[in-house]
């Protein structure tokens, strides 16, 4: 490997078009399908997932997002005197993880940063990751020196990134933090990760208190969504929560989904569908705080994690 440094910013993926629904839903099934078996998606599975994201005015955003941020870190670094080659892996569509490392290679990055999208650790989750970009490396026959970023829910930049967010909410929201209700939000996963001592539900507690001192919340809670709420899911889940809200009496209620960083179908469609439209009906003034996406001090965030240096 040459003398290059670079840094590979994984995440998930979202598709690109409507036609591509489908063929980024195999891979999902694919991924998680018991071994020896090749289920593709159901019909059933198709109409929902066209649906979600119908709703949400046909796509996410997400992919863009992540271009948002990858090329403001680039111009950041670079600011900073850092020259470091940036690229984007996704785990279920293109450019694949792969796809990622293959052109890492070819330009002949031998130290490499990888970065998770994704700010706690899971072995379900960003382990994953890692395991996709170490098959990648190994198939190409490449082994530059890695380094790959486990977590970083704890940034101070990120923290800050998703205060401003916030403070921001509320004050569009006419209330003020006394006296509105804060539930952070983040992605469930099978509660099978409690068995193993899974550092995830933790990290997101962290952060969750983290972000509630530096806006001066007392009044706040945690919740996961996008699980389905099914028995064998971490809990609560955040309708849960909300009912518990409207039953016992309403009052403004902000939803914080600082699992994300980039606006996605599960806080587009999830929360703003299925959570905010749904209870603002049932007597709660809600709303939900924006993920950081590109902002200033989330790119502060990104530069510093993959630097090691944070700015005050």
């Amino acid at each position: 490997m040459g003398n290059v440094a670079g840094i590979i910013m994984m995440a998930y993926g979202s598709p690109d078009s409507p036609d591509d629904i489908v063929p980024y839903l195999a891979d999902i099934k694919a991924r998680y399908a018991r071994k020896g078996t090749h289920a593709g998606p159901t019909e059933e599975e198709i109409a929902r997932l066209r649906r979600r994201y119908g709703a949400i005015g046909g796509l996410s955003p997400f992919n863009r997002i992540t271009n948002e941020q990858a090329g403001a870190l680039r111009a950041e670094l670079e600011r900073r005197g850092v020259q470091s080659n940036v690229y984007i892996g996704m785990k279920h569509w293109k450019p694949k993880i792969s796809d990622a490392v293959s052109q890492i290679v070819r330009d002949g990055v031998g130290s490499l940063t990888a970065l998770p999208m994704a700010p706690y650790y899971s072995t379900m989750s960003t382990e994953g990751y890692r395991m996709d970009l170490e098959a990648a490396l190994e198939g190409e026959g490449a082994k530059p020196e890695i380094r790959f970023i486990r977590d970083w829910h704890m940034n101070g930049a990120f923290i800050d990134s998703w205060s401003e967010s916030l403070r921001a909410a509320i004050r569009a929201m006419r209330t003020t933090v006394d006296d509105t209700r804060i539930v952070f939000t983040t992605h469930s996963l099978p509660s099978a990760i409690l068995k193993i001592k899974d550092p995830y539900p933790a990290q997101f507690a962290e952060t969750a208190a983290a972000v509630a001192t530096a806006v001066g919340s007392k009044n706040w809670s945690i919740a996961y969504q996008s699980g389905g709420g099914r028995d064998g899911w971490l809990g609560p889940d955040i309708t849960a929560v909300l009912e518990g809200l409207v039953s016992s009496g309403g009052g403004n209620v902000l939803v914080a989904p600082i699992g994300f960083v980039a606006e996605n179908l599960e806080t587009m469609y999830d929360i703003d569908i299925e959570c905010v439209r749904t209870f603002k009906g049932r007597g709660l003034n809600i709303s939900r705080a924006a993920a950081p996406n590109a902002s200033p001090r989330f790119v502060d965030a990104l530069v510093s994690v993959v630097t090691g240096v944070e700015r005050a």
